[in-house]
């Protein structure tokens, strides 16, 4: 899945969510790396 991708289905996400916790996450980060810290590129 190509970055600009996953960001689209990110953002469809959290407007999905009811307003109830959408007004309590208004400063949440997603961080999404190429590999997992534990995994090192072949």
């Amino acid at each position: 899945m190509k970055r600009e991708e996953f960001v689209s289905v990110a953002e469809e996400v959290l407007d999905s969510l009811p307003e109830e916790f959408r007004s309590r996450i208004q400063n949440i980060a997603i961080l999404v790396e190429d590999f997992p810290p534990n995994q090192k590129s072949a």
